[in-house]
């Protein structure tokens, strides 16, 4: 049996404050408050009914972040705009972490905008990845001294509207992730622990064409990402990530067949991924990766009177395919299944 839970509330407050026609200041402050009752994992006989803690015993751990910001807008031309954003925060684990953010973007071709943008991040570790604890073999041991990630963050954009009905945007970006965190096996378990250093450049390409009775939406992303791991030997190898495929594509239509009714279609394509480093190590340390796959899914709805019928078809092909998961397991994808809706309002 496990027994965890938590109560979280969180609070946040801007103002903004205009100092001239082409300046603007904004500040603003957050709060959350996370109590976090820790994972805790107990045997029950059946016969008696007596209940043994496995493992320790680990009560309540209240995780809190506050965070203040400012952020400086200005025009600098009629058609060249800037935008600076700094941020601090102050973890109750991880003490203060200060991240800067800083944009350009012109606007001085008709229908055509470009945007350059440069920012960092930090990411907290999650409370069960700081302090869960295994019920079975396999599973996951929490790891109290992790460390944040952090981040850097390059993007440039480019967006078109062709006509009122066209919109076409490009976006190349460089993404490096430091002291990622990844799961390891340590004797039956696997502990997450800071291990690599991630990097992910790509480019993203996104088509809509938006009419009163029909939509359609594309997009396509094309990325690499490697990580840096040390092996048992101690060297850096470099290794692709499992995290994402390298190609994924989705289209989507959506047509107004009346006022009360819709159809709606959903495209998806993903290429092959590389297996998680966790399988990998059970596969007597021999890479694999999952197959490239491609999913249909549909969509119908009523709308009468103050009620919704919905009709939602997915993998119409009923593709067989799977993700990378943990403990020597692939995570099946799901096969054809259909589901119904009904909401019904009363006034």
């Amino acid at each position: 049996q496990r027994q965890f839970g938590f109560t979280q509330w969180s609070g946040s407050s801007e103002m903004e404050w205009q100092i001239a026609p082409s300046q603007t200041i904004l500040f603003g402050i957050d709060y959350q408050h996370d109590r976090e009752q820790l994972f805790e994992a107990f045997n029950i006989d059946r016969v008696s009914g007596q209940t043994t803690r496995r493992g320790k015993k680990q009560g309540q751990e209240t995780l809190i972040n506050v965070g203040g910001y400012v952020q400086y807008q200005q025009d600098l031309f009629t058609s060249l705009h800037a935008t600076l954003n700094a941020r601090r925060d102050k973890h109750s684990i991880y003490g203060n972490n200060n991240n800067y953010r800083a944009a350009l973007v012109y606007d001085g071709w008709q229908d055509v905008n470009i945007k350059l943008l440069y920012g960092t991040s930090f990411k907290a570790p999650s409370a069960i990845q700081l302090f869960t604890q295994p019920l079975f073999d396999g599973e996951v041991d929490g790891n109290a001294e992790l460390r944040p990630e952090r981040a850097k963050t390059w993007e440039l954009q480019l967006g078109w509207r062709a006509n009122s009905d066209t919109h076409f945007s490009f976006n190349l970006y460089h993404l490096f992730v430091n002291d990622q965190v990844q799961l390891i096996p340590v004797g039956a378990n696997r502990v997450p622990q800071n291990r690599g250093q991630q990097r992910n450049k790509g480019i993203e390409f996104e088509a809509q064409w938006h009419r009163p009775a029909q939509q359609i939406d594309f997009n396509m992303a094309l990325q690499s990402s490697a990580v840096n791991n040390v092996n048992l030997l101690g060297q850096t190898i470099s290794e692709a990530s499992d995290l994402y495929p390298e190609q994924t594509a989705n289209l989507f239509y959506r047509w107004r067949i009346s006022d009360a009714q819709q159809l709606g279609l959903h495209w998806n394509y993903s290429s092959a991924r590389r297996a998680s480093t966790s399988n990998i190590v059970l596969n007597g340390y021999e890479p694999y990766q999952r197959q490239a796959y491609r999913l249909l899914n549909a969509i119908w709805q009523w709308n009468f009177n103050s009620a919704n019928l919905a009709v939602e078809l997915h993998n119409l092909s009923n593709v067989d395919y799977s993700e990378p998961g943990f403990s020597g397991v692939d995570l099946p994808g799901s096969k054809r299944q259909w589901q119904l809706h009904l909401n019904v309002n009363f006034q």
